[in-house]
C-alpha cells in the first residue's frame, strides 16, 4: 500500500496514499494550492512511499497446494453446469438443490472448482467432512482449505 510517512526518525505517523503520486497543479489563488499532507506532530511534509514492487512470479517458489489441476480449472458453460452440479453433488453425497437456469443470474461460465465450492458452502456438520473427503479422494482437492492435497 502506498503511503506518506513522516521523515523524522522514530515518528510513526503515516497517511494512506493512492498507488500513483498525485500531481498538484498550480492554483490561481495560492490559498487554495494543493499540497501533500504534513505530520501534525512535527509540522513537516510527509514523504511519499510508493507501493512495493511485487516479487517476480518466476522467481517465487510455488507451494504445491496452491497449484490447481487443469480439471478443476476447466470452464463449463451455463448449459453444461446443471449436469456437472448433479454429478458433483452425487459424488459428494449431498442433495442437489440446483434448479433450471434462467435470467441474467445464470449467464456466465464457471469452473469445476467454483461449482464444488458453491456446493460445499451449503454443507454442515458430518456431511461437510464426508463431502470434503469424497472430493479429496476423487480430485485431490480439499474444499475446506481450497487447496490441492496431491
Amino acid at each position: 500500500m502506498a503511503k506518506w510517512t513522516c521523515p523524522i526518525e522514530g515518528c510513526d505517523v503515516w497517511v494512506g496514499a493512492p498507488s500513483v503520486r498525485p500531481v498538484h497543479k498550480a492554483a490561481l489563488n495560492p490559498f487554495f494550492q494543493g499540497k501533500d499532507p504534513h505530520c501534525p506532530t512535527h509540522f513537516v511534509d510527509l514523504r511519499y512511499e510508493p507501493d512495493p514492487v511485487p516479487p517476480d512470479p518466476a522467481k517465487v517458489a510455488k507451494h504445491p497446494g496452491y497449484t490447481l489441476n487443469k480439471e478443476l480449472l476447466t470452464s463449463y458453460s451455463i448449459k453444461d453446469q446443471p449436469e456437472l452440479r448433479k454429478d458433483l453433488s452425487k459424488l459428494m453425497g449431498i442433495p442437489d438443490k440446483g434448479h433450471k437456469t434462467h435470467g441474467k443470474n445464470f449467464t456466465s461460465a464457471q469452473t469445476m472448482k467454483q461449482v464444488i465450492d458453491n456446493l460445499f458452502a451449503t454443507t454442515q456438520g458430518t456431511m461437510r467432512d464426508s463431502a470434503a473427503e469424497a472430493v479429496i479422494r476423487a480430485l485431490g482437492y480439499d474444499p475446506r482449505t481450497m487447496m490441492m492435497t496431491k
